[in-house]
């Protein structure tokens, strides 16, 4: 089935979006290789009916192919929630969505999709990993020390500490020289090349095969962008 065709499915034979059922399931079978698979046999285990199980477990997939990068900063987000359902779609039948609200699933894949990062960093001597890139750099933004700030939240998260170092000094380098440059556009030529040529790269040659991420830039503009705006007194 479709992910369109499960969730029709699902709506005419009713379905709940547990997250805790797909926290545990999802959290499970983070690893392997059919995700969607994996997580609908979990489910079914678990007392969900086949259609709602296969449901469940292609937006499980297709959170963590399409949306973790959305969600690195805060998996309650309006950013994250919007990836999450204009991409991923929904199993809730109308009936399920009087049911009280719980903890995304979205939080646990999201700290596994972090944990993963961090193995990098730890295997390859130093990866810019940029969902660790992203929470810190948002996290110590406002900090007068962007650089230390930043460096002793990606040490929290287990990055070695040369490494957590010079991913922070590249943070308050890329705020202090290269936002005018990126605001437009954070995944453009002029804004990378701003960044590599006055901030450097921290990556080592082993890193360099990681896949390609969303840059942590797109956070930072954000926030320079917010801070721009004039503050409207009634």
């Amino acid at each position: 089935l479709s992910q369109k065709d499960a969730q029709d499915a699902v709506l005419r034979s009713g379905c709940y979006e547990s997250q805790p059922l797909m926290k545990t399931c999802g959290t499970q079978c983070y690893s392997s290789a059919d995700q969607a698979s994996c997580s609908a046999k979990c489910l079914e285990g678990k007392g969900v009916r086949p259609s709602c199980a296969s449901c469940l477990g292609q937006k499980i997939r297709c959170t963590v192919k399409k949306c973790l990068n959305f969600c690195a900063a805060d998996a309650n987000s309006p950013t994250c929630s919007s990836c999450v359902s204009r991409s991923c779609g929904s199993c809730n039948s109308e009936k399920s969505l009087t049911q009280p609200e719980e903890e995304s699933f979205v939080t646990a894949l999201v700290a596994l999709s972090q944990k993963d990062a961090q193995d990098a960093v730890l295997r390859s001597g130093c990866y810019e990993s940029q969902p660790l890139m992203k929470t810190c750099g948002t996290q110590c933004y406002s900090s007068a020390d962007q650089a230390s700030c930043s460096a002793k939240c990606l040490k929290g998260k287990g990055v070695q500490s040369s490494c957590a170092s010079c991913l922070g000094r590249k943070i308050q380098c890329t705020v202090k020289n290269c936002l005018n440059f990126c605001a437009a556009d954070a995944n453009s030529p002029t804004c990378s090349s701003c960044v590599s040529r006055s901030c450097g790269s921290c990556n080592s040659e082993k890193s360099l095969t990681q896949p390609e991420e969303e840059s942590f830039v797109t956070a930072l503009v954000a926030l320079s962008q917010k801070d721009a705006q004039p503050t409207v007194f009634p």
